[in-house]
């Protein structure tokens, strides 16, 4: 399990259980390297296994200012040591979240979408 950990030295830190999910052993801090985006504060991490692949999806803090949030992504072979995804060719790493074009339930009862507005 990896988890954030810590409020004023925010950090991720892992954890195991060998048989029954109840019992955990604290395995220490986790190094997701450094970024715009983990300037500030990080956590809310969501852990995926691929083949041979772990990956990472981590909400940063992108603007430490406004706390505007960012998001980045993370690779691992082992699950303990992370690596940032370089950023891919005409995407930006760690892209603040819009509340723009949000899809909701329209105000009116009906179970059609609609844009909302801001």
């Amino acid at each position: 399990m990896i988890y954030s950990e810590g409020l004023k030295s925010q950090h991720l830190a892992h954890a195991v259980s060998k048989d029954d999910l109840i019992s955990w052993q604290r395995r220490g801090a986790l190094s997701v390297g450094e970024a715009r985006w983990t300037a500030g504060r990080y956590g809310a991490p969501f852990v995926w296994a691929e083949g041979d692949c772990w990956w990472m999806a981590l909400m940063g803090e992108a603007e430490t200012q406004t706390h505007q949030s960012a998001i980045g992504l993370l690779h691992s072979s082992d699950g303990v040591h992370w690596q940032l995804l370089p950023e891919a060719a005409g995407v930006e790493m760690g892209l603040p979240l819009r509340r723009s074009g949000v899809a909701r339930r329209g105000g009116d009862g009906a179970d059609g979408e609609r844009e909302a507005e801001g």
